[in-house]
Parts: structure tokens; sequence; C-alpha cells
């Protein structure tokens, strides 16, 4: 029995806010002649958009450049992307039959919010002495945070984008306030 052909893709984590990387996990059929292989990256508080070609099989790396958000020549002077919900859509020819589409909500920044947040809690001076109140309020703001991504897979952005503002208010009150219990 010959599969069609089912366009597929996860992201792998660059382990950097400047870019994003999108893996091609389809199958091709081998009988289907491959054409204009294009993704399509919606990225958070744009308007349109933005149509690249992806490579089959492989990775696609996306950044402020090739996202149109600030073009740049030297990858040094790419630019933090913006955490938020991004639309990507990969096809191949005919478009409207060899699709996905997907939603996935970006959280790097807000990581890094976490990590700064964390490293509040001082564990260089000492692994018990640290408050347990900011500890509470740290697992607090790791749970929105999870509860941005779990509501992004249930489709539900609006509640994700609220979690995600609840998350990035504890965390920057962790990290302003030094005496707090």
């Amino acid at each position: 029995m010959i599969h069609s052909t089912a366009i597929d893709f996860s992201f792998i984590d660059t382990f950097t806010c400047k870019t994003i990387s999108i893996m091609d996990i389809s199958y091709y059929n081998p009988l289907h002649i491959i054409t204009e292989p294009i993704i399509q990256v919606l990225v958070p508080g744009y308007d349109e958009a933005v149509q690249l070609n992806y490579y089959k099989g492989g990775v696609t790396i996306l950044n402020s450049s090739n996202l149109n958000i600030k073009k740049v020549v030297d990858p040094a002077d790419y630019i933090d992307l913006p955490d938020g919900a991004y639309t990507v859509k990969m096809s191949v020819c005919p478009h409207d039959q060899f699709y996905r589409e997907r939603t996935f909500y970006r959280t790097c920044k807000l990581d890094c919010l976490y990590d700064s947040a964390l490293l509040k809690l001082d564990f260089s001076k000492c692994d018990s002495c640290f408050s347990p109140a900011k500890l509470a309020r740290l697992k607090l703001a790791k749970v929105y945070i999870r509860g941005v991504i779990s509501n992004t897979n249930n489709c539900n952005i609006k509640k994700a984008n609220e979690l995600y503002s609840t998350a990035t208010k504890i965390l920057n009150d962790i990290i302003k306030c030094d005496t707090c219990e």
C-alpha cells in the first residue's frame, strides 16, 4: 500500500532567542514529485506571514532577517525574536492538499526571565537558606509558563497571553525585590 505524502514538522530548541529551528519530518510519497516546498510564518504582532522555501527532510532556521523583522547581512546582528504565538504553515504543491499548519507559543525571553529569578534564590550561598516564599512564587510562575504552552496546544491563545503576562509579572517581582519573603 502506497501512502500519500504527509507534511509535518517539529520545532528544535536552538538555545538562543535569536533563532527558531523547524525540522521537516514529513513523509514524501516516492511517486509524488515534490515542488515548491514553502513555509509561511506569521510572527506575533505582525499582520502578514513571511513566506520562505524550506529544506525537504532538513532543518530551516528562522531569524530576524529572513522573517523581515530586521534585515541584516551579518548573523552577529540578528536580534531576539519576539515571544508569543507563531503560526507556521508548511506545504508543497498542490498547496491546498499537502500542508500542515500549527501554532506554537515561543517563551524564550520568559524562560530567560525565569532563569534570572531562579538565580535570585542564591543557591551559591546556601542551598537551604533561601526564602520559601520566593521559591513558592517561582514554582507558581513555572506553572503559568506551562499553562501558556498547554493553552496554545488547546487553541486558546487569549488565555495563553494572559498566563504569559501573569508569569512575567511574578518573575519581575521576584527579580526586583531583594527583601521579599
